[in-house]
């Protein structure tokens, strides 16, 4: 099992893109979260199902601190 690295609780994967009926069960029983439907590289993969709902996991952009 996969846990959050900011708050230990369970996470589970996110899926992105339109839900189908099937999915929309994973998501009501969580066994996954749904992600929206733009899909990047540098959306994160995995969600935490603590109360803060942290994400994490995708590439991150490389921004300018300025």
């Amino acid at each position: 099992m996969r846990t959050c690295p900011e708050c230990g609780a369970e996470a589970v994967r996110i899926v992105y893109g339109m839900p189908g009926p099937q999915l929309l069960e994973e998501m009501k029983a969580g066994r996954i979260a749904l992600g929206g439907c733009v899909v990047s590289e540098e959306n994160p993969k995995w969600a935490c199902k603590g109360p803060i709902q942290h994400r994490w996991g995708g590439k991150a952009a490389a921004r300018d601190p300025a």
